[in-house]
């Protein structure tokens, strides 16, 4: 004799042998004998995430301790067992100066970036992201010599010596305030440093849709 397994039941829903009561064949009949097979109950659960590009790279999810680099992610799970999950946060970039943040998350009650909760059901747990940029500032033509801020990035000054700058990672759509100083004041007697034409690019602010480098 064979029990079938799995056997399927509503969108999402199975059963699955776990044991029987004898082995097959039965040999040496000798009386009545009754057969039982004990099934549990498993539910299809997905692992989905938005707002990513085809440039993210590394696990973006990590599901019962093990890490997923392509999502949507979908297995069964056990009814009534204790699944866990975590979203990376933040998820890498192939392309320099981006990386996507973990924003939100969705689906069969859970609201957390990680977190384990009971399978009780089918469903998809999603993760929303949210892009991000570096902003680069940088300065040619100034020396050693030079005193005081060169360019204010956010409201904070910036001498030579801070230069290049690199911003914090910024919420792509963002907008970005900067002024390059003009004049910018020498140690030497006399010497100054002035601002030319092109002016800097791209104008302030910025509204951040990638990394770019920005120069006085």
């Amino acid at each position: 004799f064979e029990y079938k397994s799995p056997v399927n039941a509503t969108t999402g829903k199975r059963y699955v042998l776990t044991s029987t009561s004898t082995t097959s064949p039965i040999t040496n009949v000798t009386a009545a004998v009754s057969v039982s097979g004990t099934y549990k109950t498993q539910y299809q659960i997905s692992f989905d995430a938005t707002g990513l590009g085809a440039d993210a790279t590394g696990t973006l999810v990590t599901v019962a301790g093990n890490a997923k680099s392509t999502v949507p992610f979908t297995d069964w799970f056990d009814a009534s067992s204790n699944l866990s999950y975590a979203y990376s946060d933040p998820v890498t970039s192939s392309t320099p100066g981006k990386q996507y943040r973990w924003n939100t998350t969705s689906g069969l009650g859970q609201s957390a970036k990680s977190a384990s909760f009971t399978v009780s059901g089918t469903g998809t747990v999603t993760a929303a992201y949210v892009t991000q940029y570096k902003i680069t500032f940088a300065q040619s033509g100034i020396g050693g010599d030079s005193t005081g801020t060169v360019v204010t990035v956010g409201g904070v000054g910036k001498t030579a010596t801070d230069l290049p700058f690199t911003s914090d990672w910024i919420d792509s759509g963002s907008s970005l305030s900067y002024s390059y100083s003009d004049p910018v004041t020498s140690s030497v007697a006399g010497k100054r440093y002035t601002l030319i034409a092109p002016a800097p690019s791209p104008s302030s602010p910025i509204s951040v849709t990638s990394s770019v480098t920005v120069t006085g």
